[in-house]
């Protein structure tokens, strides 16, 4: 969960996010606030998400002992708007089945899968007790996926036609049948995923991790041609991402590079090559503050000498 990372033992934590608008010189009302809950064994139990600054929470997850959601419940403040569970019989981080309710506690969706082990080899998708379509993976022998074959049934979904369109009576053009591939390469220390639609190349993705750095390299295809990448560089102290989008004849139509570092966020970006406008440049500094174990209790964003975000956290420990 984002801003819950910590070191030693900890019973919860209770994280306020704050917007503070220049123009108004006040906090933003859109805040956000959590209240994580750890077992003995560190691992996340509950969490309460509260929104649009209602007092009881206006979302409840529940996990179970490997960290999987078992039950979100949301409500608006006076009543209970919808409810997710899940059920697993087995250490697969897929569940047999999730239910969506709503409405009273209707169930208005469910997707059941089938196991081989704890492989995924069927999923199917039910609306208001309906069947609308199920989904074959296959694996290779180092159980990674390689294929994904979607098919709909005569209630799936796609478009519906009626007389002003068709001029005869009205009926359901079904989304078609269709297959994802996935191939695998490795080339020195890289792994190379290659995923295909229609036999043609959607996206290849890019993975090197040794001791001094872990990149991922996300390349989308567009008709066959390159349209953007995106890439993430995660060293011991810092990381970086960076945002490519090309043009049908693959130039450069637009770059981004976000930098992390402890102290400070540095933005370059330029979204357009053909004016004659300079880079971007945008120099977050973070202010941190840790209590007596370690833990950071206060980041503070700063634009310019202003404030522009806030984190708060109170720590309750279990072994101190």
């Amino acid at each position: 969960m984002r801003n819950a990372e910590h070191i030693d033992c900890v019973n919860s934590i209770y994280i306020k996010e704050y917007n503070y608008s220049k123009r108004k010189e006040k906090i933003d009302t859109s805040k956000f606030v959590s209240k994580v809950f750890y077992d003995k064994n560190d691992e996340i139990i509950k969490r309460f998400d509260y929104f649009r600054g209602l007092e009881k929470p206006s979302q409840i997850i529940t996990y179970d002992s490997l960290s999987r959601i078992l039950n979100i419940e949301r409500n608006d403040g006076n009543q209970i708007t919808e409810v997710i569970s899940q059920y697993f019989s087995n250490n697969s981080k897929y569940p047999d089945s999730l239910n969506i309710y709503s409405n009273g506690l209707t169930k208005r969706k469910q997707i059941i899968n089938h196991f081989s082990d704890t492989l995924v080899i069927k999923q199917e998708l039910f609306t208001n007790d309906t069947l609308r379509n199920y989904t074959f993976f296959e694996y290779d022998n180092k159980k990674r996926l390689i294929k994904e074959l979607n098919i709909n049934t005569k209630y799936g979904f796609g478009i519906i036609l009626d007389k002003s369109f068709t001029g005869t009576e009205t009926k359901k053009d079904l989304n078609p049948n269709d297959s994802t591939f996935y191939k695998y390469e490795n080339k020195l220390d890289t792994l190379i995923i290659s995923e295909y639609q229609e036999n043609k190349l959607e996206r290849v993705k890019k993975i090197l991790k040794n001791e001094n750095v872990e990149i991922d390299i996300k390349q989308d295809y567009w008709k066959g041609k390159l349209s953007n990448t995106v890439s993430t560089f995660k060293w011991k102290d810092s990381s970086k991402t960076e945002y490519r989008s090309y043009n049908d004849k693959l130039e450069l139509r637009s770059y981004g590079n976000t930098f992390f570092y402890s102290d400070k966020i540095v933005s370059k970006w330029k979204h357009s090559m053909t004016n004659d406008r300079p880079e971007n440049i945008v120099i977050t500094r973070i202010k941190i503050i840790y209590d007596r174990y370690g833990n950071w209790i206060n980041k503070s964003f700063i634009l310019n000498e202003f404030k522009e975000r806030e984190i708060k956290r109170k720590i309750e420990y279990n072994c101190h």
